[in-house]
């Protein structure tokens, strides 16, 4: 989520060996969310084994609605080219795309039927990938992948991995700046914060980078596969999510 909510609890002391069943109020989950489960002052003393605190992630539940949609305009070798939406927890193919006419463009939304990673694989049995192009587009319409064979070019397949978790973050903080998304390269990242701690995940929800004490200014991510992630910059209680694409 992107409030920081605290729940402090007092209660008997209890022994090393025994447990204590601890009651928190609900609370809605919102893409990725963690929990810290911490002890200060247990039994009225200092705490003996502070690395016992965990911190716990969870996924928020799909709501039915999750889906990608793949545009793809064919050329006169059409018959070349399919498309499978693979399931990565189970490695079910869900649905499996042909095509039956040459130069049209074609829209398909593919759905996530389960939390986890999924593959859209993209194949062309000539062997010199599509000669138009193709583009992923998230439910809102924001294009999140290019397939133009100039910026992403393949031979026989191509393969990008999605989170329904990731793709349901909402943008947040208007006043941090973050250009220019889609970047070749590098990002220059503005948020008016001292320090603060910066992380960055792929769509599958993987983290890929993390900096306890970034600063604002220019970040090399050239070395990153293509393709979108998340940056989540948190400062005191302040977590900002921005989306950013690299081509």
């Amino acid at each position: 989520n992107n409030e920081v909510a605290r729940e402090h609890w007092t209660g008997d002391a209890i022994n090393f060996t025994e447990t204590a069943f601890i009651n928190i109020p609900t609370f809605n989950l919102n893409g990725v969310d963690e929990i810290e489960i911490s002890a200060e002052n247990p039994n009225g003393v200092d705490d003996e084994n502070p690395i016992n605190t965990r911190i716990v992630t969870f996924d928020a539940p799909l709501n039915g609605d999750e889906f990608i949609i793949f545009v793809y305009k064919t050329a006169n070798d059409f018959e070349e080219t399919t498309v499978e939406w693979i399931n990565m927890n189970t490695g079910v193919v869900e649905q499996t795309i042909t095509y039956d006419q040459p130069n049209k463009i074609f829209d398909d939304e593919l759905y996530f039927n389960e939390l986890g990673c999924y593959r859209l694989a993209v194949y062309d049995s000539g062997n010199n990938g599509v000669s138009t192009y193709f583009t992923v587009y998230d439910k809102n319409q924001t294009a999140i992948f290019n397939g133009q064979p100039r910026v992403n070019p393949f031979n026989s397949m191509i393969a990008i991995e999605f989170d329904a978790t990731v793709l349901g973050i909402e943008d947040n903080a208007s006043e941090v700046t973050i250009f220019p998304n889609p970047t070749d390269g590098q990002l220059n990242i503005t948020t008016g914060y001292d320090v603060y701690n910066l992380s960055i995940f792929d769509v599958c929800g993987k983290m890929v980078y993390s900096n306890e004490a970034a600063t604002d200014g220019m970040l090399d991510v050239s070395h990153f596969n293509k393709g979108m992630y998340l940056l989540k910059i948190q400062h005191n209680d302040a977590i900002i999510s921005k989306k950013v694409i690299i081509e």
